[in-house]
């Protein structure tokens, strides 16, 4: 609440209290005037205590939840901001063949180093992760600065059939923006053990990424 807010609630409880006063007549404001003064005084704390600190905890509530108060964000997730939701891909086959496409990803909900692809369950890619579980990333570049990941210490799992599903959505909702019958589809999880990011301005980077505990 803001002092004009203060003054103007006093204003009308002050109103209030010496026409509330007055009913009782002049004679008992004349005769109990400091009586009356300390009363009002002791009514208005009593009414903007309560309403101060519910505004307090109000405006509290707003601004953790507006990520005011959330920790800055890591290197590497503000390099994702920076950079569309897709990149390369690249798996091997048993003859370490290896197949490279684009793909949209989103990232965990709990772990700023995992991240899950949606696809036909029908595809290399899918293939070659059942055979080979380690993969490769890279994004696209930033066309300013050059800005962009990639990372060799990455390995991805497949996660198929509708029960695996329903669970992994339950705790990764977001997921669901990912396609319209998921539950048809599988999807990979790849994880992330570090990342190199490098831009036409910077020198190349190596960040160590941990997984980081669920509260789920």
């Amino acid at each position: 609440m803001y002092l004009k807010r203060f003054v103007e609630l006093f204003i009308v409880y002050l109103i209030s209290f010496v026409v509330g006063s007055f009913v009782y007549g002049i004679a008992f404001v004349t005769t109990n005037g400091l009586l009356i003064l300390a009363g009002g005084l002791i009514g208005y704390c009593v009414l903007v205590i309560p309403l101060t600190i519910m505004t307090i905890r109000k405006m509290t509530k707003r601004a953790t939840a507006s990520g005011e108060h959330q920790p800055a964000q890591s290197r590497f997730n503000q390099v994702l901001a920076a950079l569309p939701s897709y990149f390369y891909l690249a798996t091997s086959d048993q003859t370490d063949q290896v197949s490279n496409s684009i793909v949209t990803f989103a990232q965990s909900e709990h772990h700023e180093n995992v991240f899950y692809v949606a696809t036909d369950p029908r595809t290399k890619r899918v293939q070659n992760i059942l055979v080979h579980e380690q993969v490769a990333i890279a994004s696209l570049a930033d066309s300013e600065l050059g800005l962009r990941f990639s990372s060799n210490h990455a390995r991805a799992r497949v996660i198929k059939g509708k029960p695996a599903i329903t669970k992994l959505l339950k705790t990764n909702p977001t997921l669901t923006g990912l396609s319209a019958n998921l539950s048809n589809q599988a999807i990979l999880e790849i994880t992330l053990t570090s990342v190199l990011i490098e831009s036409f301005r910077d020198a190349p980077e190596i960040v160590q990424l941990q997984q980081q505990k669920t509260s789920n």
